[in-house]
């Protein structure tokens, strides 16, 4: 990983020591967040605009409330940054849009605690992984893949349109393909 910006720090930082999602965020309890992938390439962040479009309707569709700050324009703006930081020319950049810190508060449904209901506040997460040179010039990349029809149901619906960290479905289908050699 190159960059990490993080909502919870309030920045981007480098130092890989300093990058990591608390265990209580909801992303990672509850799977409650979602995320898009953008392609970085000659220093080109390809399809930015689309991806962010994309991400905030996805995060309307998991309900997930963005704070008014993080816009469009500002989203896209604290990508590039991101990317920047990380001096990445070719590689990939992770959003991730989680629900918040849970806080005793499962699915954003509010918990009575002692200081009374806690509104729940959604956390950015934007990662920089650079590509490895060689990995375009893996055996894999030039020979192909072998490749299966999984006996694992696929997603339909509202769900299939909705690129969730959910990814048990997806984790069952990976490793049904791996047990046949794909």
């Amino acid at each position: 990983v190159q960059s990490l910006y993080s909502s919870q720090l309030g920045g981007i930082v480098t130092d890989a020591c300093m990058m990591g999602i608390n265990v209580d965020e909801s992303l990672v309890l509850h799977g409650h967040g979602v995320y898009e992938h953008v392609r970085v390439v000659g220093g080109y962040v390809y399809q930015l605009d689309d991806r962010v479009d994309r991400l905030m309707t996805m995060s309307d569709r998991a309900n997930i409330r963005l704070p008014k700050k993080w816009h469009k324009d500002q989203l896209k703006r604290t990508i590039l940054e991101t990317v920047a930081a990380g001096k990445c020319m070719d590689g990939t950049v992770t959003v991730l849009l989680s629900l918040g810190r849970s806080h005793g508060v499962a699915y954003g449904l509010g918990a009575p605690d002692n200081a009374g209901d806690r509104a729940m506040e959604a956390n950015l997460y934007i990662i920089v992984t650079k590509e490895h040179p060689s990995r375009a010039a893996s055996d894999e990349y030039l020979r192909g893949y072998r490749v299966k029809t999984s006996p694992i149901p696929c997603t339909y619906g509202y769900f299939a349109r909705l690129k969730s960290m959910d990814r048990f479905q997806d984790t069952m289908v990976m490793l049904d393909a791996q047990a046949d050699g794909c």
